[in-house]
């Protein structure tokens, strides 16, 4: 198993990763991301390493690694946080 490239810009900033860039325009920082690296890659956000996956070719990427590689409850929790309870994926 390969894990997905990991995609950084300069300023990269340990700890917080490309996170100005991020800030500033992520959806245009996520096409330069997907042209250089393709529709799987990694980033780092505060510490963390977030996967983006694009279309279908991404989509096989998750559903085929291993659960230690890709776990989908930390996803989950994710969306908790960022979106709060009972949204997303966090509807009983």
């Amino acid at each position: 198993y390969q894990h997905p490239p990991f995609y950084a810009e300069f300023p990269y900033i340990p700890g917080l990763g490309s996170l100005v860039q991020f800030a500033t325009n992520p959806g245009e920082f996520l096409q330069r991301a997907r042209i250089r690296c393709g529709p799987v890659f990694t980033i780092q956000l505060f510490g963390r390493n977030m996967t983006f996956l694009f279309d279908v070719a991404g989509h096989a990427h998750f559903f085929r690694a291993p659960e230690n590689v890709f776990d989908i409850r930390k996803a989950y929790a994710m969306t908790v946080t960022t979106f709060g309870p009972g949204v997303c994926y966090d509807v009983p």
